[in-house]
């Protein structure tokens, strides 16, 4: 379609492409402004029922004003003989690439992108339309830093052809609720789990269902298996992981009712963790995530070492570990974070010995209180006789160093040993009442229970001397980069800050997708004299192009010039360089191809490129004229 027109719509490049429909950036003639036009495919237009409730859907559609839903212009009538949608055309990215170009998402982070898009979700659900098909990819982030839902209530004009002939599902299995996948009918609870699963992927890098096929993923999804996020992730953090599993929970009973409530834990969280203006946070995050995420994360350790030190005063152990764990997720050498979190364990050992201790004396005193109640029977006169009773020597221990439990752990301890004592006391009495048989008692011979002497062992002669290490920072381009060394994968901003190396020669790569990989020795003997720059370089777009006659092909504005010649039903490729990975990483290029022998029938094609990626022009010219 590209160099036709849909109405008043010139079609000028292909943006996208799915199972019911392709997007293209066309021109409104009218107006002169870029807009995005949806087309559906042909063999659903073909119907006269699927055109008109895509006609219905699309102005239910077009009500939606919201700033993170994609504004709809215009939409073909219900009797149009081609089906379209006619919507503003975002400049940048959908999510799943943003993701791919700049680093793993902060946990605050993605819960600015969860919010806003549970805010689009609300707005939605509030004029009674399900999305049905939320995922990654059907969000855009534009240069600015805007944050756009896109492609509501298309998977309606399927319905129930769903699951189609071949097997195939509308929408993707790895995003789509249980009910969904059985069959019934979906409500807003289903864009819920859909939120979920892009939740805990933004947090993790990976999607929480996943197989090497549809059925794998399907089956699943449909038994709930998933790894939990704060095992996948441990810098997500108790409140937020919460939050997600409720999201994903399998039946939907199980998860929030209603949106509104995702949007009250969401904002609950991100307050916590100091972000009172998400809207600000998140055009901020958008528009350079990794600036952000070093200035957040700078910002979020000392708030979260106060909010764990304010749950311990409060006792709130668990809460306090929560908010210190995620320190050391970020910071494993922190050691004011592990002294603290040895403080807790030992108030929960004290707390666990005094427990015990107060059962040891319930044991104790039932004991005493059956011997008191034998030794209370009456007996036959013994036969006199000498005993002699030798005194052992004292065995010399080592008296242990005692335990001073703090004063809540004795109150505790206190109240259980009470308690216990006086239903010790309740039974004694039950039991002296009771009959008394005649028994005779043996001589039992005292029993002496010492402790085992603590043996204290001297130390090492000599001590091992600890490798020298010493701190080198990478400061590596594209941001999206992983450093490799010592057998550990860090992040652009970990590298950034530093990382600790012994003595010695070490392997240094480095990585990203769309990228040229570096590896390289470094010989580590003493302090870095300067932090490293590793900038990678970008690999090239590739584009193949063939015709079905004879053909010359013309690049870029310069028609003047033949480029290159192709023979029919041959094809031939070109490759683009992209340079260094600190620059741009997309180009637009123009193929002007005609018949050898006719160059009058040109035709022109616009082909958008990325590092890595291979795209195909077949150019069908057809009989010559």
């Amino acid at each position: 379609m590209i160099g036709t027109s849909v109405d008043r719509y010139k079609i000028v490049e292909e943006l996208g492409h799915g199972g019911m429909s392709v997007v293209y950036r066309g021109v409104d003639s009218s107006l002169e402004r870029d807009v995005a036009v949806k087309v559906l495919h042909n063999h659903l237009a073909k119907r006269a029922e699927s055109r008109q409730r895509f006609h219905r859907e699309a102005k239910a559609i077009a009500r939606l004003k919201h700033p993170n839903i994609l504004s709809i212009y215009d939409y073909s009538s219900a009797d149009a003989e081609q089906s379209y949608i006619v919507m503003e055309y975002i400049e940048g990215v959908n999510l799943r690439e943003f993701l791919g170009q700049h680093i793993k998402a902060a946990p605050e982070a993605s819960a600015l992108v969860g919010l806003a898009l549970a805010r689009a979700l609300q707005c939605a659900h509030q004029h009674g339309i399900i999305h049905r098909d939320l995922k990654p990819e059907n969000v855009m982030v534009s240069k600015h830093g805007e944050l756009k839902l896109m492609d509501f209530g298309i998977a309606h004009v399927i319905d129930a052809e769903t699951m189609t002939q071949t097997g195939s599902l509308l929408g993707s299995p790895a995003h789509m609720a249980p009910e969904m996948i059985e069959g019934e009918k979906a409500d807003e609870r289903a864009d819920i789990f859909a939120l979920g699963t892009v939740l805990y992927w933004l947090v993790s890098g990976t999607l929480p269902y996943d197989g090497a096929n549809t059925p794998q993923v399907l089956k699943k999804v449909l038994a709930g298996e998933h790894e939990r996020i704060s095992e996948r992730e441990p810098k997500t953090g108790a409140q937020l992981a919460a939050i997600i599993e409720r999201c994903m929970a399998h039946e939907p009973q199980n998860r929030y009712s209603k949106i509104d409530e995702v949007i009250r834990v969401l904002t609950s969280f991100l307050e916590e963790s100091g972000i009172e203006d998400p809207d600000t946070e998140l055009r901020r995050y958008l528009k350079s995530p990794e600036k952000w995420t070093e200035e957040f994360v700078t910002l979020l350790m000392p708030r979260l070492l106060t909010l764990g030190k304010d749950a311990i005063e409060n006792s709130d152990f668990l809460k306090a570990l929560g908010y210190l764990n995620r320190i050391l997720a970020y910071e494993p050498d922190n050691e004011e974070v592990q002294r603290l979190i040895e403080r807790i364990s030992r108030r929960f050992s004290a707390r666990g010995t005094m427990i015990a201790l107060a059962l040891l004396v319930f044991a104790t005193l039932t004991v005493g209180l059956i011997v008191m109640w034998i030794n209370s029977a009456p007996s036959p006169e013994p036969t006199p006789t000498e005993v002699v009773v030798s005194t052992p020597s004292e065995p010399k221990t080592v008296e242990p160093e005692p335990i001073e439990p703090e004063e809540d752990v004795l109150a505790d301890t206190a109240e259980i040993a009470s308690r216990y004592a006086k239903d010790v006391a309740e039974h004694a009495i039950i039991i002296t009442n009771a009959p008394r048989p005649v028994t005779v008692r043996p001589i039992v011979e005292p029993v002496v229970l010492t402790q085992n002497p603590t043996v204290i062992e001297e130390p090492p002669e000599e001590i091992e001397e600890v490798d020298k290490t010493f701190l080198y920072q990478f400061r590596v381009s594209p941001p999206a980069a992983e450093l490799s060394v010592l057998g550990r994968t860090f992040s652009s901003i970990e590298a950034a800050r530093g990382i600790e190396l012994p003595e010695g020669k070490h392997l240094v790569s480095v990585s990203s997708r769309g990228c040229k990989g570096f590896r390289e020795v470094y010989d580590v003997s003493g302090p870095q004299s300067g932090r490293e720059d590793i900038v990678l370089e970008w690999e090239d777009g590739v584009v193949n192009v063939s015709a079905d006659v004879d053909a010359v092909i013309f690049l870029g504005d310069d028609t003047r010039n033949v480029s290159r010649k192709v023979l029919a039903r041959k094809s031939t490729t070109f490759r683009f360089p992209f340079g260094n990975a600190d620059q741009d990483n997309l180009q637009r290029v123009a193929f002007h191809i005609a018949p050898a022998s006719d160059m009058t029938r040109r035709k022109t094609y616009s082909v958008t490129l990325r590092p890595g990626t291979t795209e195909t022009l077949n150019v069908a010219f057809g009989q010559n004229r």
